[in-house]
Parts: C-alpha cells; structure tokens; sequence
C-alpha cells in the first residue's frame, strides 16, 4: 500500500527542475518492469551489494526521519534520499544490457568481499570506498571494475606503508590480481 501510494502521489504530481529518470523509475515501479523494494530505513551498504547481486535495489523513505526533520545520511534530507536512490534505480535498470553487467559485476563482488572477509579485515578507508561502490555507484562494468581494482590497488598500497604514487610490491601486485574481478 505504501508503495502504491507513494507512487502515485509523485506521478499525479509532476515536480519542476526534477529529472525525468525519477519519473520514470515511478512509472516502471508502478508497472512491475523496475525491481524495486521500499525500505523506511537506509539499508547497510552490504545489503544494497545484495538486493543488486539478485537484480533488485532498495528505495528509502525514511518517514521517521523526514518527521523529525534530520538527515538521512548527513547530507539529504528524506526525500532528497528518496530521489538520489529513484536515480540510481533507473541508472541500475534503464538499460537491459548495461543492468546484465552490473547484476554480473555486483555477484562477483559479493563473492570476493565473502570469501576475502574484506568488510571485517579491511582500513577505514578501504570500507569507505567499498561501501560507495557497493551502494551508491551504478555505471558500466568496465567502470565498476576499474574502480574495484583501484580501491584494491590503495589499499595494498597502505598496508605497504606507500604513497599512491608509489609502485606495489610484486606480492600485492599479485594479491590484486588475484582479488580482481
């Protein structure tokens, strides 16, 4: 009910200076054709890796939240967090090809962060650029690789006790090779 609702408040009500992909995730949400799941609370980074691994992703409203007038993540308020994750969705599902790839990417990522324990053995900063990417990056696989194989390629380059304009040892080289998807 909430989702109905939801949805058709915002598309009988057409909001100036929004983009049109929000739009259009509302439309293809209200047509079953976008995957979409409603949560009233942010999901875990870890958890939106898992909705994308399967072919889905979340959507938050943050009712409590908007009521009591704060930021959902510190920088949004609630329905600003709603719209970022309706542009996102579209990003995710738009494109049935480019959707294949990032279901395909976020699996494999899903596998390696599992089998790796990188979310428990991992820097600070390892984990902040991991959580963005399982969470809030949606773009080619070429692109989602890329930026997998560079936080990687930081990390290595920490633990090394090395500047990021140093090169990797051969063992990290390898280890990051390895890790790659």
């Amino acid at each position: 009910l909430k989702r109905k609702y939801l949805v058709n408040i915002l598309l009988e009500y057409r909001l100036k200076n929004l983009p049109d992909s929000i739009f259009k995730t509302l439309w293809m949400w209200g047509q079953k054709r976008y995957s979409l799941i409603l949560l009233d609370r942010v999901p875990t980074p870890f958890e939106m890796l898992c909705y994308q691994a399967e072919g889905k992703r979340a959507v938050t409203m943050d009712m409590a939240t908007a009521r009591q007038g704060d930021l959902v993540d510190g920088k949004r308020d609630a329905f600003e967090f709603l719209l970022h994750d309706l542009i996102h969705a579209d990003l995710f599902f738009s494109d049935p090809g480019l959707h294949h790839q990032q279901v395909n990417f976020f699996k494999k990522l899903k596998q390696k962060v599992i089998a790796e324990d990188l979310l428990n053995r991992a820097d600070e900063k390892f984990v902040q650029d991991l959580n963005y990417l399982m969470s809030d990056m949606n773009s080619h696989e070429a692109h989602l690789e890329a930026h997998w194989q560079a936080i990687l390629i930081q990390w290595k380059l920490r633990q090394e006790n090395k500047s990021s304009r140093e090169r990797l040892s051969a063992q990290g080289h390898e280890w990051v090779r390895q890790v790659t998807i």
